[in-house]
């Protein structure tokens, strides 16, 4: 599987993507609120933690293309107060787990009309602290932003291995993968402690983070290596199928989200 020859990446309202709000791997269509990036490449303006947004970027996508090769969702935030969206949803997990099942659910129909094409999830390792509070999943009560966190990368797991299991017999894979401790900047500046412990935690082990580049390389390699093809429902770490934590989580799951 070659690797796409174009780059749509839906981002923040700002004049340069936002970090922690791309991305999506697909040919890009031009459109009022397309931003090009460079040859072959250009970015979508959304905000994706708001689900209206995420739908007009489906839309804007599905209007000027008949087929998606690769769906790369990657989102994350940690907030350390509890805030909702514009809609109403708490951020966390809007921004890191439902803005991909939509996305995803608003573009399987071009993914089906695609020969062997893929959706890939970043989750972290850090699902494996998560657990999946099914009667307050918008942590109504108790908050702590790294178990909201925690709970959304392992939601992203789940979806996962749920959307492989539908989609057998499609064509379409679905995998999810840890990128590694990467230095983004990602969770730092945050207000409180747990912001400064973020910070301090981040220069202590500044020289065993992986650099950007390092950080993306499993994200291409499941959405363009041919070793991967027809590999589905799997979750990967350093290019290589890990064990994630998915016991006890079973609530509402199909057959490939209930194996662990």
């Amino acid at each position: 599987m070659r690797r796409p020859s174009k780059v749509t990446r839906p981002s923040s309202g700002s004049s340069r993507p936002n970090r922690q709000l791309n991305s999506v791997v697909f040919p890009a269509p031009m459109s009022p609120t397309t931003r090009v990036m460079d040859a072959g490449a250009s970015f979508i303006v959304a905000d994706l933690s708001v689900m209206t947004e995420v739908r007009r970027v489906a839309a804007e996508f599905r209007a000027g293309h008949s087929r998606l090769d690769v769906l790369l969702n990657n989102a994350g935030a940690v907030t350390t107060s509890r805030q909702e969206t514009p809609e109403g949803i708490e951020m966390t997990f809007a921004l890191n787990h439902l803005n991909y099942f939509l996305l995803t659910q608003e573009l399987l129909d071009l993914l089906k009309a695609t020969p062997d094409s893929r959706v890939v999830n970043v989750s972290s390792e850090a699902h494996r602290s998560g657990r999946m509070r099914w009667d307050d999943l918008e942590f109504r009560k108790g908050y702590s932003g790294f178990q909201a966190y925690g709970q959304s990368k392992l939601a992203n797991i789940l979806f996962t291995r749920e959307l492989s299991y539908r989609l057998a017999g499609t064509g379409v894979t679905a995998n999810a993968l840890h990128p590694g401790v990467v230095y983004t900047g990602f969770g730092q500046g945050g207000a409180g402690l747990a912001g400064r412990l973020v910070s301090l935690s981040y220069q202590i082990m500044r020289p065993f983070i992986k650099s950007e580049e390092q950080g993306a390389q499993t994200s291409i390699y499941l959405a363009s290596s041919p070793e991967v093809a027809g590999v589905t429902g799997q979750y990967f770490d350093n290019e290589r199928v890990a064990r994630p934590t998915t016991t006890r989580q079973r609530r509402g799951c199909g057959p490939s989200a209930r194996s662990t």
